[in-house]
C-alpha cells in the first residue's frame, strides 16, 4: 500500500500477519508549478462573501512520484514513475520492478504498463 508520493510501502503478509515496510527506488520528479484557480472558483468565493484577497494560483502540498503500483504473483511490485505528459512516448512504459523478498530494484521500459498477470511463473 503506497499514497503515491511516500517513499516507503507498507507490506503486509496475509499469510502470518507480518507488517513491515520497504524502500521505494529513488526517483526524481520536477518541482511542482502553480497551477491557476478557475475564474469561476474566484468569483464564487468572492460571490459568499470573501472580502480578503483570493490566490491566483495552487501550489501542491505533496509531490505524486508514483502514478501506479500492482504486485504479480512472482513476488515482484511494478512502479510507474510519475512523469510529466511531455516526456511520455507511446510504447515506452518506464517501470520499476522491485523484488519483494529482497528489496533488490530492476529499471526498465515497456510497451504497456501491466496491470493483470496469470499464474506465477507465467
Amino acid at each position: 500500500m503506497a499514497d503515491g508520493e511516500s517513499e516507503w510501502v507498507l507490506r503486509y503478509h496475509t499469510a502470518t500477519g507480518a507488517i513491515d515496510t520497504l524502500r521505494l527506488p529513488s526517483h526524481k520528479v520536477p518541482p511542482p508549478t502553480e497551477s491557476p484557480v478557475p475564474d469561476a472558483l474566484v468569483a464564487a468565493m468572492r460571490s459568499r462573501g470573501s472580502s480578503g484577497p483570493v490566490s491566483r494560483g495552487v501550489v501542491p502540498t505533496a509531490v505524486v512520484r508514483w502514478s501506479e503500483m500492482v504486485a504479480d504473483p512472482d513476488g515482484h511490485l511494478w512502479i510507474r514513475p510519475w512523469e510529466p505528459p511531455e516526456r511520455r512516448r507511446e510504447g515506452q512504459v518506464p517501470v520499476f520492478r522491485v523484488d519483494l523478498s529482497t528489496g533488490a530494484v530492476r529499471s526498465d521500459t515497456v510497451p504497456v504498463f501491466p496491470r493483470a498477470f496469470g499464474e506465477p511463473g507465467v
